[in-house]
């Protein structure tokens, strides 16, 4: 089961700094506008500019660089609760600590539409439906991040498609 917790937007600059972090729940955070400079363990300074974000997973320690940035951003912080069977591509991401993948290069108005209608979603009244809705948008987002497609249901109709589909995907970070 997903988990959803915070879903913000925000400003980092010298008035609103990132503080050094390390997270129980994994942290999709997306630059809209601006730059911003971090540190992230394992991957060492990164710098995200304007339609690239990065999914920190949990447990991962990241800090502000001391290079003044300026960023509007968003975060959606989402824990995938314990349970035998989650659907791709949350399966691929369970139990992965201490790491994270990075979304740079390429600017897509399909991720930051999903981005922005997620975070629109996190401010309705919670329902079963809701909770549907969200996770399937999720999954978008989380597919581009990942560079992978899911998927056809037209081509396959069967569970068997999709779990061929997440055994075939691999975490390259």
């Amino acid at each position: 089961m997903i988990r959803f917790l915070l879903h913000s937007y925000g400003e980092f600059s010298r008035k609103t700094p990132i503080k050094a972090s390390t997270w129980p729940h994994f942290d999709l955070l997306f630059i809209h506008e601006g730059n911003l400079e971090m540190q992230v363990d394992q991957l060492g300074k990164l710098r995200l500019s304007a339609g690239e974000g990065i999914l920190l997973f949990p447990n991962t320690p990241f800090a502000p660089t001391k290079s003044l940035s300026k960023a509007r951003a968003s975060v959606q912080h989402f824990s995938l609760e314990a349970s035998d069977s989650l659907p791709p591509p949350f399966s691929l991401l369970k139990g992965h600590t201490r790491t994270a993948i990075l979304y740079q290069g390429k600017r897509t108005n399909y991720l930051e539409t999903d981005i922005n209608r997620a975070m629109e979603l996190a401010l309705a009244q919670p329902t079963p439906t809701l909770q549907l809705r969200r996770e399937a948008i999720l999954t978008l987002i989380l597919a581009e991040f990942l560079q992978t497609t899911l998927p056809n249901p037209k081509s396959e109709t069967s569970t068997e498609a999709l779990t061929r589909w997440a055994e075939d995907q691999s975490l390259n970070t």
